[in-house]
């Protein structure tokens, strides 16, 4: 879905409320969009409106010092009028996060409830994080719901860090794949400081829908401006399957990767140029890619992870390009975000336009623009058409 977020009113407060420090955020979004899917000639136009509470609270007193709530509930009215039966529609009430973290020392710390992780230096999805496969920048407009989880932390030392978690993945059901079962995740992190920083980790997980597998990344800063980062994921096969429906391809009990390359420019204004090269080993067959639904992947400026146990690019090479420029004409009233995906092999890409102004502090305005171009059976030409949305924020 290309969809576009119009947050109308934000609102702050901070007081003490029964020995914890407490910052409420209120804001209530509209939304509007009209999506054109691909050859199905599908459509979707939807309106909604949603009311955002963020409430933070830190314990100030002394037996749970250190102890942190986070409560993120949302409450929406959402109309669509769609000839597609898979369009997403959401709930009437849901927590985006809701959970408690606190350390048991110095160096451990606990995190238990509904929360969104990520990690690595991937611009569009991260291979590592299979939990959370899509990072947020595809949809800049929207939310990425947590999920239910327990993790415990421990740094021993100030660059090393160790997280383990336990989750409840609740992905949506694929026919032929298991859904039951939890979902568990080992991940150990390098952090340096200093004026040239590095960051890498080495992740272990599976579980759930997903089938065991390792991963590492790394990111460093090669100078003020620009810094190069990997990641790649390994397993035998993709999610787990029962042994009755459809097979496909990435399921296969035998090794695949998928890997991401980048550059970024960091600009004096505080914008970003970026340039990546993606490979993914889990690519669709010829044969599943004719089916649009099967190829209705989140890429590009579109929709997020549709919380199925598939992996989020179809294809086999991406070349992906983007630009983030908040201070546009050196001014922070004027914004751009930028990307274009185009699959190597195909020849499809998927172009995405943001553009916001803020005529005051408390205001903004966007309008955001996806269409694809290339070959007329290109899974990304095939799957979506195009796809605009209006924005506006208010923050009092």
């Amino acid at each position: 879905m290309i969809a576009g977020v119009l947050p109308l009113a934000a609102q702050a407060l901070e007081t003490r409320l029964a020995g914890f420090d407490v910052r409420a955020e209120t804001t209530l979004q509209a939304l509007a969009g009209d999506d054109r899917y691909g050859t199905g000639g599908w459509n979707d136009r939807y309106a909604n409106l949603e009311g955002r509470l963020d409430v933070s609270a830190a314990c100030a007193m002394a037996w749970c010092a250190g102890t942190r709530l986070m409560l993120k509930p949302r409450a929406r009215y959402f109309e669509s009028d769609t000839n597609f039966s898979a369009a997403p529609a959401p709930a009437a009430f849901s927590w985006t996060e809701v959970y408690a973290a606190g350390h048991v020392s110095e160096d451990v710390t606990w995190l238990t409830g509904k929360r969104y992780l990520a990690w690595g230096p991937g611009m569009l999805f991260s291979p590592t994080n299979r939990l959370f496969p899509d990072n947020g920048t595809a949809t800049p407009r929207r939310e990425i719901a947590g999920k239910w989880l327990g993790m415990l932390s421990y740094a021993p030392a100030p660059p090393w860090m160790v997280s383990a978690l336990y989750a409840n993945p609740y992905v949506a059901s694929v026919p032929g794949v298991s859904s039951s079962g939890g979902f568990g995740l080992l991940r150990t992190e390098y952090q340096s400081t200093g004026v040239r920083p590095t960051a890498a980790g080495v992740v272990a997980g599976g579980g759930g829908p997903y089938r065991p597998y390792l991963g590492a990344y790394f990111q460093h800063l090669l100078n003020d401006a620009w810094t190069v980062g990997a990641e790649f994921s390994a397993s035998r096969g993709y999610a787990r399957t029962l042994g009755e429906g459809p097979d496909l391809r990435e399921n296969d009990a035998r090794l695949m990767s998928d890997a991401l390359v980048n550059l970024r420019y960091g600009l004096r204004s505080g914008g970003e140029l970026g340039i990546e090269y993606i490979y993914n080993g889990y690519r669709l067959s010829h044969g599943e890619l004719q089916n649009p639904l099967l190829a209705f992947q989140p890429a590009g400026g579109v929709w997020q992870t549709r919380n199925r146990p598939l992996h989020p690019l179809p294809e086999g090479q991406y070349l992906n390009m983007q630009a983030l420029l908040p201070n546009l004409f050196g001014d922070r009233r004027f914004g751009v975000v930028f990307r274009t995906l185009t699959a190597l092999a195909s020849g499809g890409n998927l172009t995405f336009l943001e553009l916001s102004f803020s005529p005051r502090d408390d205001l903004t305005a966007f309008i955001g623009l996806t269409r694809t171009f290339g070959p007329s059976d290109a899974p990304l030409v095939r799957s979506v058409s195009h796809g605009i949305y209006a924005a506006l924020e208010i923050y009092l």
